[in-house]
């Protein structure tokens, strides 16, 4: 019987690796302002992934963007609906599980900021929706 899956040759497997992970720039990070951090501070009071993302809080906190940037090297907005205060362990799954974290940390800024969400679609689409700032969730 032959392998179904015949293993790669080392020289295939080297090119794979070398063209997935090609340096990519570091970032020089987002600059928020005081008053905004301050904003979104006090708006949050702590952790938003306390009893909404899975994992004990841990570490200090950090404003993250929740809407994905466009792109690598491209930003996404640096505003009050688009931050939110998170500890270091739930920084880390959200960027590791953005998919599944994203649309938790949507509803709570749709929720506490009662503004549009940006709906960014696979296809590159930018429309935006009005959502009920007062889901029945919330009464």
């Amino acid at each position: 019987m032959s392998d179904p899956n015949p293993p790669q040759t080392c020289r295939s497997w080297v090119s794979e690796v070398l063209r997935r992970y090609a340096p990519i720039p570091k970032s020089k990070g987002t600059v928020i302002p005081p008053e905004l951090r301050i904003r979104v501070l006090e708006r949050d009071r702590g952790c938003v992934g306390f009893g909404r993302l899975p994992e004990p809080c841990a570490g200090s906190l950090e404003l993250d963007h929740v809407r994905a940037s466009h792109g690598i090297g491209m930003k996404s907005r640096t505003e009050a609906d688009n931050l939110v205060a998170l500890c270091g362990a739930h920084h880390r799954y959200k960027t590791a599980n953005g998919r599944k974290a994203r649309p938790v940390l949507l509803d709570y800024l749709v929720a506490m900021t009662g503004e549009h969400v940006h709906v960014e679609p696979v296809h590159g689409c930018t429309e935006c929706v009005q959502v009920d700032p007062y889901p029945a969730s919330l009464l």
